[in-house]
């Protein structure tokens, strides 16, 4: 009983459907539509702020875990959260990559 299969079943399937997810973008989307892929833009931005991105989201956890009683928010209520919370990062991330940004903390 060393971990949950079926939580490590269901991380995997996750994890390997948001991948199929990008990679499906990245081939779907002709090179002459957009002159960098979407997904290819995304994570160009997530990766140029990784550890700036990190905190932001750790604090965007922190102050969701205050602002509301978890184990009590309803399905709908948790997914408008966790759209809020995905927007906010995604949008930092993209917005500090278009102000040609970069944080570094060394």
């Amino acid at each position: 009983r060393l971990c949950n299969a079926s939580y490590a079943l269901w991380t995997l399937a996750v994890a390997t459907q948001l991948l199929a997810t990008l990679l499906s973008l990245e081939v779907l989307v002709p090179a002459w539509l957009a002159p960098r892929a979407p997904c290819a833009a995304l994570v160009a931005a997530l990766n140029r702020n990784q550890l700036a991105l990190f905190l932001v989201a750790n604090l965007l956890t922190g102050a969701a875990n205050l602002a509301m009683r978890t184990l009590d928010v309803g399905p709908a209520r948790s997914f408008a959260v966790l759209a809020a919370y995905l927007a906010a990062v995604l949008g930092c991330a993209t917005a500090w990559d278009a102000a040609d940004l970069t944080l570094r903390f060394w």
